[in-house]
């Protein structure tokens, strides 16, 4: 994508010329350029107090040139809002990188396996979890049982002990001595299931130590497998078309706002007939067309326009002094057209998405492409009530 209109073959000279009828004072600088190779050619002029001029003329400068001043604007202006334009398509070409990137660290082989693993290592756990839930219920009732054991166990060794005594005095006692035998032949009995629930305790006990130790290294193994997908999602190399595309389209606009928009405005600001056209860059040309666009199409601030896409891509309208999204209902190829021509971007190829973001203000659009602004499509939902949900939010690249 290109962020404003490409020149096409060019030559591009600086020149001191009369244009049209008007005269001009010895200090005007002038770039003229032909943009799309049919003869017309466009030209820029600085004057002495910083005022940029667009003007178009019919022949070559200086031979038998007839200009048209279309539109004037401070420098300092024009300046500020190609800059904020490159600034708002390198912003946009980031958001497309990132979203790449994620997607393709998500589909990656290494980043497929690990949460392939994690997903197994989550059954496990989950499946050590039950284990571990249904022997500590076994061990409960194990308790309970060992606890009731112990006490007909104490039960039966307090009733011997009473039987002893009495024996002491009486130690011929028939009927004494026959229930000696039988209780002590009980408690042998109590004693001996005592053992056993005492040993079913134990055992259960150390299969919840067991199950235990086995959760914990389940839940180290996902720790660490979940450390691995962080640093695969975070930094795993990975490239595409698009990534490549992206990167030089970022690295080309960078520079256009960093270095050639200040080199062409200093190159207009030249002394007069100094010719340029075996110097000039083909990124120089494209810059010296986007200021020419820019005079022609002052940038408006967001706040005057009532609509702006924030720094993450989000498309907004301002109400009541505050920013709130547009409803991604019906939102169509036309009505992002309308929003980038509104907001003077690129309009010829717009990529619509959705993504998360905060309150709605617009929903339910019904445009054709040519409205001036997203305010003049009709509306199927009137404003404020929308019913969208916090994912339902317009993401627009103009491009």
């Amino acid at each position: 994508s290109k962020l404003m209109l490409k020149l096409g073959p060019a030559t591009l000279l600086l020149v001191a010329v009369n244009c049209g009828h008007k005269e001009e004072a010895s200090d005007v600088k002038r770039v003229a350029f032909d943009h799309n190779g049919d003869g017309q050619y466009s030209m820029l002029t600085l004057d002495s107090i910083g005022t940029l001029e667009a003007r178009v003329c019919n022949a070559q400068p200086p031979v038998n040139a007839n200009c048209a001043v279309i539109a004037t604007s401070p420098s300092a202006t024009v300046q500020t809002g190609v800059a904020a334009t490159y600034a708002s398509a390198i912003a946009a070409f980031n958001f497309q990188m990132s979203s790449e990137v994620i997607q393709l660290r998500e589909n990656d082989p290494q980043t497929l396996q690990v949460k392939s693993d994690l997903a197994s290592l989550a059954q496990q756990s989950s499946a050590k979890a039950l284990a571990i839930s249904s022997a500590q219920s076994q061990l409960a009732t194990a308790n309970a049982a060992l606890s009731h054991a112990n006490d007909v166990y104490n039960d039966l060794v307090n009733q011997l002990q009473v039987i002893f005594q009495k024996l002491s005095s009486t130690p011929t006692d028939q009927t004494l001595l026959a229930m000696q035998t039988q209780v002590d032949a009980d408690r042998a009995n109590a004693l001996a299931v005592r053992d056993a629930k005492n040993a079913a305790v134990q055992a259960l006990s150390a299969q919840v130590t067991s199950l235990s130790g086995d959760q914990t290294l389940l839940q180290q193994q996902i720790s660490a497998k979940n450390s691995q997908l962080t640093t695969l999602r975070a930094s795993l190399p990975v490239s595409s078309a698009l990534t490549v595309s992206l990167a030089a389209q970022i690295a080309a606009t960078t520079v256009k706002k960093d270095v050639e928009l200040a080199k062409v405005i200093a190159m207009i600001n030249e002394p007069v007939l100094i010719y340029k056209d075996s110097v000039l860059s083909a990124v120089e040309k494209d810059v010296a067309q986007d200021i020419f666009n820019a005079i022609k199409t002052p940038v408006l601030s967001a706040e005057v326009l009532g609509i702006r896409i924030d720094s993450s891509g989000l498309l907004q309208v301002l109400n009541a002094n505050e920013w709130r999204g547009v409803c991604d209902d019906n939102f169509n190829a036309a009505a992002a057209k309308v929003a980038c021509n509104q907001l003077h971007l690129p309009s010829a190829n717009p990529s619509v998405s959705s993504m998360f973001g905060g309150t709605f203000w617009l929903d339910g659009f019904n445009c054709n492409g040519a409205e001036s602004s997203l305010f003049a499509c009709q509306q199927t939902v009137a404003a404020g009530t929308s019913d969208c949900g916090a994912s339902e939010n317009v993401h627009l690249v103009c491009q």
